[in-house]
C-alpha cells in the first residue's frame, strides 16, 4: 500500500463533537498529499471531493490516532510467567488505573521486548462508536492506536514535554507518555522532581530525570515563555538541564513517521484486535500470504498421496512375500495341504526335530554358525556337510578379507565350539577357507 488516509483525533474531542485532522500520506515519497481539519461533516465533505477528483491517488487504507484523553497506553515490566500468559494478566495489571470495572474496557497488548509489554486501554463503548462513525463514511480503519505509544521519550534520563494546543504530552524516561491539560504541566513537573528527590532506590535510576526537553510549535511561543518563568528556579534547584526545541514538523507529521517506523519493528498495539479486528485487513493479509498457503496445502496433499502410495506398495510387497512363503513351505512339506499359520507350524516342526538325535546337534551347530553370519555380507557359506557320527560340520567360507574371516572364527570359538581351518587361499578378491566345526 502506497497511499493512506491518516486521521488524528484532537485531545479535546468528544463523541458528540469529533474534532480531528487528516491527510493523504504517500508512504513511498513519505510526504503529505493534501489534508484538512474539522469535524465529522468536514471530513465527509473532503472525502467526497477527493473521490470526485479523477487525478487524485487512491487511498488504500485508513489509520486513526486516538488521543490520550480517549485511550491510554502503558509499558509494563513482566516476569517470565506473566510473559507466557500476557493476554490473561494484562487486564489485571492496568485495572488499578481505571475508574470503572475492567469488563467495560478493551485491553489489547503485545510483548515489545523481553519481559516488557505494551498495553493499551479503551472503553468498549468509545471504540464501538468510533468504528461505527468511520464506517458510515465508508472507512474501515485497519489500525486504530493510542497515539501516546508513539510519543515515548527517546533519550535516557530525559523528560520530554510536547505542547499540543491546549494539551501537552508528558513523556517520562523509559515509561509511557500521557496527555494532560497545559494547566497541569508545571504541577506535574514539580511533583515528579520532588518525588525523585525523595527516592533513594537505585533500581529506579533508569527512570530518573536528568534533563528536560520542551517541544513546541510557533503558535505555542507564549505558553512556552510562561512555563519557563514558572519552572526556572525549580530546574536549578534539582540541577536539571533544560532545552526548548522549536518543532519543524507538526505533531501530526511526527506521529505518522513514528507509526511507520515502529510498524516495521512490529511493536505497536493495535486497538483493532480481538473482537474489533478489521476483516478487510485480514483479507489483505490473506491476499499477501495466499501463495504461501497454497504451497503449504500442495505440500500436505503431496505428503498424503505419498503416504497412500507407500501403504499400497507395502501391502503389495507383503502379499508377494506371503506367496513366496507359502510356495517355500509347500516345497519343504508337500504332504501338508493346509497353509494357515505357517510360522506356528514351522515352530512346532522345529521343536519336534530338536527332540531327536542327531538332528538336534545339527540345529545347534547351525544356530551357532549363524551368530557371525547374520546381516554380514562380507561372509558367504559356499557349501556345507554335516557329519552326524562326529557331530561336526565341514563348510567352505568365502570372506572379503582375512580380518572378516578371523573375526568369524573368533565368534565361533566364543561359543565353545572346536574350529579347525584345513586350508585357506585367495580366489580373486575373496578368501576361500575350509572350516571344520565340532560341538
Amino acid at each position: 500500500m502506497q497511499n493512506h488516509l491518516m486521521i488524528r483525533i484532537y485531545p479535546d474531542a468528544t463523541m458528540t463533537q469529533l474534532e480531528m485532522q487528516w491527510c493523504a500520506w504517500n508512504q513511498k515519497n513519505k510526504a503529505i498529499e493534501g489534508g484538512g481539519q474539522g469535524d465529522y461533516a468536514e471530513l465527509k465533505a473532503w472525502l467526497e471531493d477527493r473521490n470526485e477528483g479523477s487525478q487524485q491517488s487512491v487511498l488504500e487504507d485508513a489509520i486513526v490516532f486516538l488521543p490520550g484523553t480517549l485511550s491510554l497506553h502503558y509499558q509494563m515490566s513482566l516476569t517470565d510467567a506473566q510473559s507466557k500468559h500476557i493476554s490473561q494478566v494484562a487486564p489485571f495489571m492496568v485495572e488499578e488505573f481505571l475508574s470503572e470495572n475492567i469488563e467495560q474496557f478493551h485491553v489489547p497488548n503485545k510483548i515489545i521486548k523481553k519481559n516488557q509489554a505494551g498495553i493499551s486501554v479503551i472503553h468498549k463503548e468509545t471504540l464501538n462508536n468510533l468504528i461505527n462513525q468511520f464506517e458510515q463514511l465508508g472507512l474501515k480503519p485497519s489500525n486504530m492506536l493510542a497515539e501516546t505509544q508513539l510519543l515515548n521519550s527517546k533519550a535516557d534520563g530525559a523528560l520530554v514535554i510536547i505542547l499540543d494546543l491546549k494539551y501537552a504530552h508528558f513523556c517520562l524516561p523509559n515509561q509511557e507518555a500521557y496527555t494532560v491539560s497545559t494547566d497541569l504541566v508545571f504541577d506535574l513537573v514539580r511533583d515528579e522532581l520532588q518525588q525523585q528527590a525523595n527516592t533513594s532506590d537505585k533500581t529506579q535510576e533508569a527512570y530518573c530525570i536528568r534533563e528536560m526537553k520542551l517541544h513546541y510549535e510557533v503558535h505555542d511561543e507564549a505558553l512556552k515563555q510562561e512555563l519557563e518563568k514558572k519552572w526556572s528556579d525549580l530546574l536549578n534547584e534539582h540541577s536539571i538541564e533544560y532545552e526548548a526545541i522549536l518543532q519543524t514538523k507538526t505533531t501530526f507529521h511526527q506521529l505518522i513517521e513514528s507509526f511507520f517506523d515502529n510498524k516495521i519493528k512490529n511493536i505497536l498495539v493495535n486497538l483493532r484486535s480481538g473482537p474489533y479486528v478489521c476483516y478487510k485487513q485480514l483479507k489483505k493479509q490473506w491476499h499477501a500470504w495466499r501463495w504461501v498457503a497454497y504451497i503449504a496445502i500442495i505440500g500436505l496433499v503431496s505428503q498424503l498421496l505419498l503416504d497412500i502410495f507407500s501403504i499400497a506398495l507395502f501391502s503389495y510387497k507383503a502379499d508377494h512375500f506371503l506367496e513366496q512363503e507359502i510356495a517355500l513351505y509347500r516345497e519343504a512339506f508337500p504332504n501338508d495341504k493346509s497353509v494357515i499359520n505357517i510360522r506356528g507350524k514351522l515352530e512346532r516342526k522345529l521343536k519336534s526335530i530338536n527332540k531327536k538325535e542327531p538332528q538336534q546337534n545339527f540345529f545347534k551347530l547351525m544356530k551357532a554358525m549363524s551368530v557371525g553370519l547374520n546381516d554380514n555380507k562380507a561372509l558367504i557359506v559356499k557349501n556345507l556337510v554335516f557329519s552326524a557320527g562326529q557331530n561336526q560340520i565341514t563348510c567352505t567360507i568365502e570372506a572379503s578379507s582375512y580380518e572378516h574371516f578371523n573375526n568369524y572364527v573368533d565368534a565361533l570359538k566364543k561359543q565353545n565350539l572346536k574350529v579347525k581351518t584345513e586350508n585357506s587361499n585367495k580366489s580373486g578378491n575373496a578368501i576361500l577357507s575350509k572350516l571344520v566345526i565340532t560341538l
